[in-house]
């Protein structure tokens, strides 16, 4: 019963020590003030992309055809679920006879 608080408190020292650094990487990295509001500014620059007019070659009432044949490919489904329906079927027949 004593090693589970000494299992917590060892994976919180690692995880505190794994986390320092970050920390202090952080806490020191950068050269703002936030006392005196001493920060430097990044000017950001600005892209202006001239677009051109859309133009409308045609007008096109239906929707292009991108499907395939269901018919037979439902057929094809069928076909297949009733074959492997029928081998098991005869499986089992071979079995119940031996």
């Amino acid at each position: 019963m004593v090693r589970l608080p000494r299992a917590t408190a060892v994976a919180a020292l690692a995880i505190g020590l794994s986390i320092a650094p970050a920390v202090a990487a952080q806490a020191a990295g950068g050269t703002c003030e936030a006392y005196s509001q001493n920060c430097p500014q990044v000017q950001g620059k600005q892209f202006h992309k001239a677009t051109p007019p859309t133009v409308v070659l045609g007008e096109h009432f239906a929707l292009p055809f991108t499907g395939a044949d269901v018919a037979l490919m439902s057929l094809a489904g069928g076909v297949a679920l009733g074959g492997g329906t029928l081998m098991i079927v005869a499986g089992r027949r071979r079995r119940a006879a031996a």
